[in-house]
């Protein structure tokens, strides 16, 4: 097990699977060679902005598109990635502040290596046990034109770690009891709903205990949502998603009435120029609201201020829309939001 010391009490604990991203520019006639499939026994070309699973695709694995990609001339970049990895950097970016852990499982390929030296560099907590095979991952293609394309693997080292939940319980136990913010990923719950399960009642008694929908494709059907409605109908007290995740969640659920309370917060101004890459924003969200959470929390014994937590969240994501990849960098333009609380 690689495993540093995580602080006592530990302000965020973030279970998700580790994944690295492996980002490739597509040429036209590359993207127009991988085909989906249509629902009905046929296959379709993959549109920008699709999010999908290996299986559903011509290529049949995440090797088979790898080498796809790499027969086609498609240079591969990888790095760490993933939801839980991006919001528990973002965090500890924010926050100034070594009081969180990072939980799942790493394979014994490069791309658990690369994830295991990216949490080093950064001097951040973790409990990874090792596993033999495969980490886990998600290959986010870029076309020439259009919205990035993400599909994502679930043949994962914590899916292989989660056949027994004693184990969870004794690898991630401890830290989970300590934690005031337990974070676990929509991904893992839509596909490890068990192990999701199991972290919640690890979660100590004053825990926040937090999630995200993580991706629209996981929202649709029972294959997926009814893992997510397991742990939505728990002790889940902040749900991260967009609209179309919602949306989506409620259309599996046949909801059709509207929300009875809806507070809206404005977004920070960027102009369309200055987007460089939208990867991570919605996790920087997440770190900047439950970073201003738990400052609050620890300082006032009263209720949050929904709309300070909104406001960090939208500055960290203002800050990521601007920067090419998950990549923090040096300037931390949140600080004064952080400080005021």
């Amino acid at each position: 097990m690689v495993q540093q010391s995580a602080a006592t009490p530990v302000d965020l604990a973030v279970v998700c699977v580790a994944m690295t991203d492996q980002v490739a520019e597509v040429s036209t006639s590359v993207l127009a060679s991988i085909e989906k499939r249509d629902g009905r026994g046929g296959w379709v070309a993959l549109e920008p902005g699709d999010q999908t699973s290996p299986r559903e695709l011509s290529t049949g694995t995440a090797q088979g598109l790898h080498e796809k990609l790499r027969a086609g001339g498609c240079s591969i970049k990888i790095s760490a990635g993933g939801s839980g990895a991006n919001t528990l950097r973002m965090f500890a970016w924010l926050s100034h502040a070594n009081s969180s852990c990072f939980l799942s499982a790493v394979g014994t390929d490069e791309s658990g290596s690369i994830f295991l030296n990216v949490l080093r560099e950064e001097g951040l907590d973790s409990v990874l046990p090792v596993r033999t095979g495969a980490t886990g991952g998600a290959h986010i293609l870029v076309p020439p034109n259009g919205d990035r394309i993400i599909v994502f693997d679930d043949d994962t080292a914590l899916k292989r770690l989660a056949t027994s939940a004693d184990e969870v319980g004794v690898a991630f136990g401890p830290v989970l009891r300590q934690s005031r913010v337990a974070y676990l990923t929509g991904w893992l719950c839509a596909v490890m709903g068990g192990t999701a399960r199991v972290a919640f009642d690890l979660a100590g008694a004053n825990t926040v205990v937090a999630t995200n929908l993580s991706a629209e494709f996981l929202c649709k059907g029972s294959l997926f949502t009814d893992g997510l409605l397991t742990v939505l109908s728990g002790r889940v007290s902040v749900c991260f998603g967009n609209e179309s995740e919602f949306g989506a969640l409620a259309d599996s659920c046949g909801c059709d009435e509207p929300a009875t309370t809806v507070q809206t917060f404005p977004a920070r101004p960027i102009e369309p120029q200055s987007i460089v890459d939208t990867t991570g924003a919605g996790d920087s969200f997440a770190a900047g609201f439950l970073a201003s959470l738990v400052k609050q929390r620890c300082r006032r014994n009263c209720e949050v201020d929904v709309k300070a937590c909104a406001e960090l969240g939208a500055t960290a994501s203002w800050h990521t829309l601007q920067r090419s990849g998950f990549d923090l960098g040096s300037d931390n333009p949140a600080e004064e939001h952080v400080n005021r609380e």
